[in-house]
């Protein structure tokens, strides 16, 4: 189960995920990012900082929200990641194709 909260900071649109981002909520999550995308979003964060366990299928949301953000001319990236899911993004080599921040201020600031 996930929580998704969203929050205007600078112009970019933070949202804050809480919780597991597991396959049989990782579709929902993907709806609701794109809703946001289709509402004009070009710059967005997601804030990961209560972000408890995500599954393949959430990697999955992460690499298809990017994909469609930067292909619109847009920025995204994941802040806040805890160490352990940061791992798996290093691991897996998402950590190369979606940008990663320390926080949702540091995330903005790197795209300004």
């Amino acid at each position: 189960m996930h929580e998704l909260s969203a929050s205007q900071q600078r112009g970019t649109l933070v949202l804050s995920v809480v919780g597991r981002v597991e396959a049989g909520n990782a579709p929902e999550l993907e709806r609701e990012v794109v809703a946001e995308i289709e509402k004009g979003s070009t710059s967005m964060v997601l804030d990961c900082s209560r972000l408890d366990y995500i599954a393949s299928a959430g990697l999955r949301v992460l690499l298809v929200v990017a994909q469609r953000i930067n292909d619109d001319g847009g920025r995204f990236a994941v802040a806040a990641v805890p160490h352990r899911i940061r791992e798996i993004l290093a691991i897996s080599g998402f950590d190369q194709v979606i940008a990663v921040a320390d926080s949702p201020e540091q995330a903005i600031s790197g795209f300004n």
